[in-house]
């Protein structure tokens, strides 16, 4: 003989967890992490690495050119320096563009999360933020920088690229690249830096 159950409370049963005897319970949560252990894993699990250490070459006090608008030159000078650890550099710049001075100041390193160097630059002639992201070899090839921007008259993305490249233990260049109408890659702008003797 079959058991007929009503069909609205087989629906119901359905929709139901498991209750009375047999039920189990909820695992419970785990206990929170205390504040000070998080912040003590945080700083051990971001302690700067071999691929950090390869920005080393860049610290100190530099001389500064840079070359535009067919020719010119404009001098300032730049301090780089460690900072919180060894995790960034701190790249403090102040130029004179004809009169007209100007202070930026950079942040670069190594994000172990996305395998790529950030470069974050502010600046006294902007309000903005601009971060970029990196690849390559600094004692090589370079490393290579692209900043994407959003374009509020096109709604496009705009792409900037930049190279950093060290020639020698005294000089280093930091070119912005640019596209030509033909596709090609161009050097629109160097600036040239010289290790100035320290005092």
């Amino acid at each position: 003989m079959r058991l007929l159950i009503p069909l609205p409370l087989l629906l119901a049963g359905g929709c139901l967890g498991p209750s009375g005897a047999g039920a189990r319970e909820p695992a419970p949560a785990p206990a929170p992490v205390p504040l000070p252990e998080q912040v003590r894993g945080l700083s051990l699990g971001s302690r700067p690495g071999p691929r950090h250490r390869v920005l080393e070459p860049l610290v100190g006090r530099w001389s500064v050119v840079i070359e535009a608008d067919g020719g010119s030159a404009y001098r300032g000078e730049a301090t780089i320096a460690w900072a919180l650890g060894g995790r960034f550099l701190r790249w403090d710049v102040r130029m004179d563009f004809g009169g007209t001075p100007a202070a930026t100041t950079v942040y670069v390193g190594y994000d172990d999360r996305t395998a790529e160097y950030r470069m974050l630059m502010i600046s006294d002639l902007s309000t903005s933020m601009e971060v970029a992201s990196g690849r390559g070899d600094l004692a090589s090839s370079g490393l290579v920088f692209t900043l994407e921007l959003p374009d509020p008259r096109s709604g496009l993305r705009l792409r900037a690229r930049s190279r950093l490249k060290l020639l020698d233990a005294d000089r280093f260049l930091l070119e912005q690249l640019e596209t030509t109408a033909g596709g090609e890659e161009r050097i629109a702008r160097t600036s040239r830096y010289s290790r100035l003797a320290t005092r």
